[in-house]
């Protein structure tokens, strides 16, 4: 089975420090800029490959205290010294940990996937030849991926080895998965915030309101999860990978398929406004990441971006003979280009990134490199890390041993470890008020950040005092018009659109034949291809809910979706395995439900046993369960024996390749700048 990535505890407090990056915020006055630029700690080359130190600034401190919520002023100026230097740790621990990850990509301990796909030796290590040049996977005849090593001379002995005909060519195989993670990410914020400029620029010209059309199609598209393979359909990840370069679909690009003046002239504004923000925000005024090198690289992209927007034949001829890729002059067609880096050993080859905005490398590129690298060390830390059949056995007897303790006589103990999602392994007598406890999935259909932005208007207006008026322009004046695209493999297919109701009408006709197990795998797979509510990934149980409220509890869930959920439950007509037979919309969309089981109980408890299955489904088994509880535990342990003893490294074994500036920033403790 596929291993689970692990959280990064301490590293990940300050990995994302930025998550807002193109809201933006100042952190200093324009005269402190030369304070914020003061180092606090200084890293010092490290091995072939870190030839520069480090500095580690104040600003950076900045961030972090106030991304951790600021001092509580009750601190003493003692504690807040020693709460500024543990963050000061933090962000030194922080640094190795990525310089740790330059060093395995540089000595080819761990892959990065954005180009040819590499050998790896028995220990996972990228093999390289006499010359140090990196050994890669190629296709050979008929489609077939072998390993080969050599030049055109053992090109000749392999074919006659192996009694092969006719021309031989060689063709490299080409992965670009974690490229393509990185871009993906990028492109993601990148078309959220132009939605989000949409639905200013809507609001500024008074536009879409009370009059509400249906969205575009260049609804702003993200990359959601893949349904994990089952069991059967689980492939040797030994074999070589293989993954196309990704780049955004034509429909995602703002007013490309629009044939309207004026829906062209907004776009363009749109657009226009996006490259304001991304410039002002990379201004080396406002932004202390700006380097003099970024300064120079910001002045091409200028260049770049206006050589696009007027037709500059030469920029629009070397994108086409470099990307393969025809553009006509106009602002929009810079959309493709924003963030098309080329690769070398996980970092982006500047020099060689010509048809690349350096800007949102510097606002959004650095930060998903980061993300996606620090993704690649968990796995190539954690890969070794087996969970053994006897483990699993003993870890699920003492399990289902304690929680017959705790709930054979605790109802509300058995009630709050379901309610916390824990694995249920002895469900006690039901007798308290007669609760029930039942679980429904649901695909939402979201209003768009537009259609959003109409609600939030109209409740603001007059008319949306009247909490009627609101829900009648909610459900008849938006909701019809929600129309969502088609997804395969995790990515939106803006070229197939559907209403709310085609989608209502797919999942009534998939999910309405076969058994209950069919029924669930089905509306599983329609989850993987419509629904946007993250928590709906991955939950194979849904969501847990009662078919009552005591006096005593509150509702979790909005009321329009705990109302038709009981319905489920407590009509009649309904059973495990039906869809809800009407949308249910609420203020996030609307919601097309199913429900999927109901919690066992018993006149004397129910023992659930290793090898059942956790839903009708037969998604997932208990043992698999157990299997990646313990499995992650035993992650964890691994990577934090891995990240302790490589800050025991560098802080114990070599102290010399750092140091600490705390006068820098006790001064401004001092006088109660920090």
């Amino acid at each position: 089975m596929k291993k689970k990535l692990i959280k990064l505890f301490l590293i990940a407090l300050s990995m994302i420090m930025a998550v807002g990056v193109l809201a933006g915020c100042n952190l200093f006055e324009r005269n402190e800029r030369r304070a914020m630029m003061t180092p606090i700690a200084r890293i010092n080359p490290i091995g072939d490959h870190m030839t520069e130190p480090h500095y580690i600034y104040m600003w950076e401190l900045l961030q972090l205290i106030s991304q951790q919520g600021g001092f509580h002023p009750d601190m003493t100026r003692e504690d807040r010294e020693m709460v500024i230097d543990s963050m000061i740790n933090q962000l030194i621990v922080r640094r190795f940990i990525l310089i740790d990850i330059d060093r395995m990509l540089h000595n080819g301990e761990m892959p990065w996937r954005a180009g040819r796909a590499r050998v790896l030796n028995e220990y996972g290590h990228e093999l390289r030849d006499e010359n140090n040049n990196h050994s890669y996977v190629y296709r050979f005849y008929q489609g077939t991926i072998v390993v080969f090593e050599g030049g055109q001379a053992e090109f000749n002995v392999f074919r006659e080895e192996n009694n092969l005909t006719g021309e031989f060519r060689e063709e490299p195989v080409y992965d670009f998965t974690d490229a393509n993670r990185v871009r993906q990410i990028v492109y993601g914020a990148i078309d959220q915030t132009l939605e989000s400029i949409r639905a200013g620029v809507l609001t500024d010209f008074d536009m879409g309101v009370p009059e509400v059309a249906p969205p575009s199609t260049d609804t702003p598209p993200t990359s959601f999860p893949v349904r994990p393979a089952r069991p059967d359909e689980i492939h040797d990840e030994d074999e070589p990978r293989e993954e196309e370069k990704w780049s955004p679909d034509r429909a995602r690009w703002p007013g490309y398929f629009m044939t309207n003046a004026n829906d062209i002239s907004f776009e363009n504004q749109v657009i226009e406004r996006f490259l304001a923000l991304v410039r002002e925000r990379t201004d080396a005024e406002e932004n202390l990441e700006i380097t003099e090198s970024d300064e120079s690289r910001i002045a091409k992209d200028n260049l770049f971006i206006n050589g696009i927007i007027s037709g500059n034949r030469e920029i629009l001829d070397r994108i086409y003979a470099e990307e393969g890729m025809t553009l006509n002059a106009g602002l929009t067609n810079v959309y493709p280009m924003l963030f098309n880096p080329v690769w070398t050993e996980g970092h982006v080859d500047h020099e060689a990134s010509n048809n690349s905005v350096h800007m949102v490398y510097i606002l959004l590129g650095r930060q998903a490199i980061e993300q996606v690298r620090i993704e690649r060390l968990q796995e190539t830390i954690i890969d070794n890390v087996e969970v053994r059949e006897d483990q699993i056995r003993n870890h699920f007897n003492d399990l289902q041993r304690q929680q017959q303790l705790r709930f054979r006589n605790n109802w509300d103990a058995y009630a709050a470890a379901i309610r916390g999602g824990e694995t249920i392994l002895y469900h006690p007598v039901n007798t308290a008020n007669n609760q029930r406890f039942f679980y429904v999935k649901h695909i939402l259909l979201p209003f768009s950040p537009v259609q959003t932005q109409q609600l939030t208007t109209f409740r603001q207006s007059p008319a949306g005092q009247n909490p009627v008026a609101v829900r009648e322009f909610r459900d008849t004046r938006l909701a019809p018009y929600i129309v969502v695209p088609d997804r395969v493999n995790g990515e939106s297919d803006y070229s197939t659109m559907r209403s709310a109701q085609q989608v209502f009408d797919i999942v009534l006709d998939e999910v309405g034949r076969g058994d209950l197990r069919a029924r669930e795998r089905a509306f599983t797979d329609l989850i993987y291809r419509f629904n946007t509510d993250p928590g709906a990934f991955g939950n194979n149980r849904g969501y847990l809910m009662e078919s009552e409220l005591l006096a005593h509890e509150s509702e979790q869930m909005v009321q329009e979706f705990a109302d038709a959920a009981r319905a489920l439950f407590n009509e009649p007509q309904f059973s495990p395995g039906d869809v809800y037979p009407r949308k249910v919309i609420t203020d996030f969309g609307i919601h097309i439900m199913y429900f999927a089981s109901v919690v066992p109980s018993g006149t004397s408890g129910v023992l659930v046993d290793i090898d059942s299955f956790e839903s009708p489904g037969q998604i997932t088994r208990i043992n698999e369960s157990i299997e990646s509880e313990l499995l992650q535990i035993l992650q964890g342990g691994e990577f934090t024996r891995w990240q302790n003893e490589r800050i025991v490294y560098f802080t114990e074994t070599r102290p010399e390749t750092y140091e600490t500036f705390p006068s820098a920033w006790r001064t401004l403790a001092r006088r109660g700048r920090l």
